[in-house]
């Protein structure tokens, strides 16, 4: 049994007890200094950390008619495939659509005029076959091969 004597002999020795510190203006400012020196240190670390290199730019890849591709029954074939997926979109975005495809169908026929992979007539046919809206008067310049 440990018994404590009066003179104090055979008693553990008391631990001084640690108070926190009472918060001063002074201590509370270097408290908060601190914090915001770790914060910006932190947050220059994010910024001295190597950047990603630039990813490389695709290549443009310019459409090049062949005869493959310059067949009449190709470009009527895709011309009428080529709505489907969107047949469940408003009668607007159809529209929109129809236009480009439009376009992009009369830009496929000038280069294949252009290369003499097709004739003038084979144009025209196909055209008046596909329905295509007529031209815009600035469009109607460059039908006959010529870039504007």
């Amino acid at each position: 049994m440990n018994r404590q004597h009066r003179d104090g002999a055979g008693h553990r020795a008391a631990r001084p007890r640690i108070r926190p510190a009472r918060p001063t203006p002074w201590r509370t400012l270097g408290g908060l200094s601190f914090g915001l020196a770790l914060l910006i240190s932190g947050a220059a670390g994010v910024q001295a950390e190597p950047t990603r290199p630039a990813l490389p730019r695709s290549r443009v890849e310019t459409y090049d008619a062949d005869s493959l591709t310059c067949r009449p029954a190709t470009i009527e074939s895709a011309y009428r495939s080529q709505m489907a997926p969107w047949a469940d979109q408003p009668e607007e975005v159809q529209q929109r659509l129809r236009i480009l495809q439009a376009e992009m169908t009369r830009s496929t026929l000038r280069r294949c005029l252009g290369k003499g992979l097709l004739k003038p007539e084979d144009v025209a046919e196909l055209e008046r076959r596909l329905g295509l809206p007529p031209q815009a008067p600035a469009q109607a310049g460059s039908a006959s091969g010529t870039r504007p």
